[in-house]
């Protein structure tokens, strides 16, 4: 008996050294996602859900998402968004939101993320579709699926630039890769991957190592980290032509679903994209946008971030901070027009 439990002191111990050492290891790496402690949130943000449009949020779902410099929990409407139950048809004008995990407010409370400072400020409902990881193919799809389910008389799209390297068909599959993720063909149609839809959560073994472990988070960045996608240059400054005229063809399709109604394409700088401008105080890819795209309303926020003197983005994260967004509420609110 005494040899048994001896060993079960000793595993004990070891697995306690482990974690210790991760939770170390989780102040030292700050971008590490730290253990939510919730027996409440899912394991994962993104499932492989929606035939339509592919990953996505699941319904009625809760996050707990906690880094060393925020802790929120994100919890989705019973059609997967970030966002209230809306109503779908009113008197008011409204706006219909599109986006990724910018939009989306990753590591914000919802009050403090882009669209709901909007609504704030404006008094106009900004209904936001966004979903995190997601390029302007879904974006496209989004939009598609949710058109005529709610009335809306403008259309806001945010565009992080990094984007044109994930809708990529040669690029983006290598970024995520078995990810149920749309990719246009050579006749312009977005097709799906010949995957099965991964629908259900992380097992509940996992989910709890997941939600209750520094050393599983620290195993799973260095696992993943590698290839997740967080812009890690200016790709505002960095495309191919075939990437910037696939993004002006969806947006031309994005306009085509909107008709008549105003849509406005928010160029969301990366801090790297700020970096560049500061230094060279040119954007080509806007000026190209905006030529190519004359019947769209293009904000390039560029300038503004970068004449900024104050942190715009999180110390152990890629996405903007509230101040960012604050900022960037208070350029847009005199500019929007639901009456195009």
């Amino acid at each position: 008996m005494k040899k048994p439990l001896l060993i079960g002191l000793w595993i004990g111990f070891i697995l306690l050294l482990v974690e210790g050492g991760s939770w170390v290891v989780t102040k030292l790496l700050r971008p590490v996602e730290l253990p939510s402690f919730s027996w409440r949130s899912t394991g994962r943000l993104l499932r492989d859900y929606h035939p339509g449009y592919g990953t996505c949020q699941e319904p009625n779902s809760f996050y707990v998402h906690r880094k060393n410099c925020f802790n929120v929990t994100y919890a989705m409407n019973g059609l997967g968004f970030r966002d209230k139950v809306r109503t779908s048809k009113t008197d008011c004008s409204r706006v219909l939101v599109l986006g990724d995990s910018m939009l989306f407010g990753m590591g914000l409370s919802i009050e403090d993320r882009l669209s709901d400072r909007l609504e704030k400020l404006t008094g106009i409902e900004h209904l936001n579709f966004a979903i995190s990881g997601t390029g302007t193919t879904q974006h496209w799809l989004v939009y598609k699926s949710v058109r005529d389910q709610f009335k809306h008389e403008a259309v806001l799209v945010g565009f992080l630039p990094c984007k044109m390297l994930e809708d990529d068909p040669n690029v983006g599959p290598r970024l995520y890769p078995g990810a149920y993720r749309p990719y246009l063909d050579q006749t312009g149609e977005p097709q799906m991957p010949a995957i099965s839809l991964q629908t259900n959560d992380l097992p509940l073994f996992q989910r709890m190592l997941k939600n209750f472990s520094h050393t599983y988070n620290v195993a799973a960045f260095l696992y993943y980290g590698r290839r997740a996608s967080s812009c890690p240059r200016p790709d505002a400054y960095h495309y191919t032509e075939a990437q910037k005229q696939r993004t002006i063809y969806l947006m031309r399709q994005i306009k085509a679903l909107a008709g008549v109604r105003s849509l406005r394409l928010i160029i969301i700088p990366s801090r790297e994209d700020v970096a560049e401008y500061a230094r060279t105080g040119k954007s080509p890819l806007v000026a190209e946008l905006e030529r190519d795209l004359p019947d769209i309303s293009v904000t390039d926020l560029m300038p503004v971030f970068a004449a900024s003197k104050e942190h715009l983005y999180f110390d152990c994260d890629p996405h903007w901070n509230a101040r960012a967004n604050q900022i960037a509420a208070s350029l847009l609110a005199d500019k929007l027009d639901t009456n195009k």
